[in-house]
């Protein structure tokens, strides 16, 4: 997994958004919109592990 996608346990509501909605507003991701750019879809699953080669 890159350094830069983590998994996360915990959602809160000022990090869930939509990939439309963070695709619209990308230029405010880091302020108010997705504090330090923390991303965490309360709709979103894991479907599968990639394994580590």
């Amino acid at each position: 997994m890159p350094e830069t996608v983590k998994p996360f346990e915990l959602q809160i509501e000022v990090c869930d958004a939509n990939v439309m909605y963070v695709e619209a507003h990308l230029d405010e991701v880091g302020g108010a919109f997705l504090p330090k750019s923390f991303w965490c879809p309360w709709s979103s699953e894991l479907e599968f592990e990639v394994p580590v080669h």
